[in-house]
């Protein structure tokens, strides 16, 4: 019968078993440590590399969204300027309306010179109004970045793509209206070139001026409903972004920052098994010289 030699445990490898525990609670040490005089979980990747990764994740998403909601705010502002502008344009020509309705009015041939005038300073009006900018940049000129919309003529000088903002990953909205007071302009222009011939052209003016001018106005509301209507999508857009940079602020700090008290406890101890492992490490020193000087 044979028997196995099973090697004991010998000083020297019970000195490195616990110089290994010593460096091991020493390190843990370090990393609470670090947390707790920097108030959060992960000081570095290897603290806890599952958990950076959310939080990188979850930053990445934090940065984006908080884009969104300024692209929002900015849009809003924007939006809210056009649509005050169309409201302003709508109560404007809702005055020009009567004032050509005048025109087939007894008198109205006397009168033509001051319908004129009226008419002319509310078409003044209307090109102040279509000209409105937004840090130095034409409301209605849609993306051309032109600084002005319309020409000292009435000219149009923008373009037909309406300006947007990205308020959510692909989305756009809207935030203008592009040439809303061309086909208005003209019929301006026409009407007061009728009233102001000699004799004043009455009759038309109550006909086919006042027919186009109805015509350019549906325009001019319609463009005016839409300008109310991106007002109402970005208000909803800016406060939907808001609610998500919120929710992910409160779940980075969920990931990110330190429960001060369950750290503070657990360094405790920590500290106290760090203790007794130097307790212990002393002791088997002491044990290991005592037997070599025997």
């Amino acid at each position: 019968m044979t028997s196995s030699y099973i090697p004991g445990l010998t000083q020297q490898s019970l000195a490195s078993e616990l110089a290994f525990q010593l460096n091991n609670t020493q390190t843990q040490l370090n990393n609470l440590t670090s947390q707790l005089s920097a108030g959060v979980n992960v000081t570095k990747p290897s603290d806890n590399p599952t958990a950076l990764v959310q939080i990188l994740g979850v930053q990445s998403q934090l940065t984006r969204y908080t884009q969104y909601q300024a692209n929002a705010t900015d849009g809003l502002g924007l939006a809210s300027l056009a649509n005050s502008s169309m409201s302003d344009a709508v109560n404007i020509l809702q005055q020009a309306r009567v004032t050509l309705l005048q025109a087939g009015s007894p008198g109205a041939v006397q009168g033509a010179p001051g319908l004129v005038a009226s008419l002319q300073s509310d078409m003044k009006s209307l090109m102040a109004i279509g000209n409105t900018t937004y840090l130095g940049t034409a409301v209605f000129g849609g993306t051309s970045g032109a600084p002005a919309a319309y020409s000292s003529t009435g000219t149009y000088l923008g373009n037909s793509t309406s300006p947007t903002r990205t308020v959510a990953p692909s989305y756009q909205v809207p935030v203008s209206v592009t040439d809303p007071f061309s086909a208005m302009l003209t019929a301006l222009k026409g009407a007061i070139t009728d009233l102001s011939a000699n004799p004043p052209n009455t009759n038309k003016v109550v006909t086919t001026d006042l027919a186009n001018f109805d015509t350019a106005f549906q325009g001019v509301q319609n463009a005016a409903g839409q300008a109310g209507s991106n007002v109402q999508q970005l208000t909803l857009d800016q406060q939907q972004a808001t609610l998500s940079v919120q929710n992910l602020t409160t779940e980075l700090g969920s990931l990110q920052n330190l429960n001060m008290a369950q750290a503070t406890t657990q360094f405790q101890q920590v500290q106290n098994n760090y203790q007794i492992a130097l307790y212990v490490t002393s002791k088997s020193v002491q044990q290991t010289l005592a037997q070599y000087l025997g």
